[in-house]
């Protein structure tokens, strides 16, 4: 199902573009709505993917120091979520989103860190 979804992400303003060369005015309309929908759609697509990744890094990062038994940030993010998760009737949503949000702010640290280190080395490299 993801691969079809992804190839429908991919061929979408191809697509587009056949729908509007057809005959009938509804089906060129929606044929140019497809093409013009794209630049949001990746626009969307570019923004979730980033928070997705912050999310999934931060959250390797957050358990890897857990196995390596440097408790502080993981357990930060563990009391932030249970704080969270203690609202009546939307505890478990709340909980999770505010894990999720504390993981992608641990991968947004931890990469941005990361990105001026190599930014750094490579200005060091050229002199």
């Amino acid at each position: 199902g993801v691969y079809g979804v992804v190839a429908l992400i991919v061929k979408m303003d191809d697509i587009g573009v056949h729908l509007a060369a057809r005959r009938g005015s509804g089906v060129q309309a929606l044929g140019r709505g497809m093409v013009k929908a794209m630049p949001v759609v990746m626009d969307a697509l570019a923004k979730v993917g980033t928070a997705a990744m912050l999310w999934v890094g931060g959250g390797i990062i957050v358990h890897g120091l857990h196995e390596f038994h440097v408790p502080v940030i993981p357990g930060l993010v563990e009391a932030i979520g249970h704080a969270a998760g203690t609202l009546p009737g939307v505890g478990a949503v709340t909980g999770w989103i505010a894990m999720a949000a504390c993981s992608a702010v641990v991968g947004a640290i931890v990469g941005g860190v990361l990105a001026a280190a190599v930014h750094q080395l490579h200005r060091f490299k050229k002199h």
